[in-house]
């Protein structure tokens, strides 16, 4: 019971982090958009702090500054992969 419950809390976080990323990003990041950004496929091969910078301090800046912190930390890392900074 509390495995299912587990994956069910899992199953819904994906669930809304795959909401926020098609209202926020998904209108650019798509593989047809002719503005040239990068499309999801992409932007899962980068490291999610890559991703996040660019939520926070970079191009991305103003389209995230209606999310909070935590919204683009955790869209970070779900979009991004997760690289050995050691």
């Amino acid at each position: 019971m509390f495995r299912a419950l587990v994956l069910l809390l899992i199953a819904c976080a994906a669930l809304a982090q795959d909401a926020l990323f098609q209202t926020q990003c998904g209108g650019c990041h798509n593989s047809a958009n002719i503005v040239g950004a990068p499309p999801v496929e992409t932007l899962r091969g980068m490291p999610w702090q890559a991703i996040l910078a660019a939520l926070e301090t970079g191009k991305m800046k103003t389209i995230a500054s209606g999310m909070s912190a935590a919204e683009r930390e955790s869209l970070a890392k779900s979009i991004g992969t997760v690289s050995d900074l050691s």
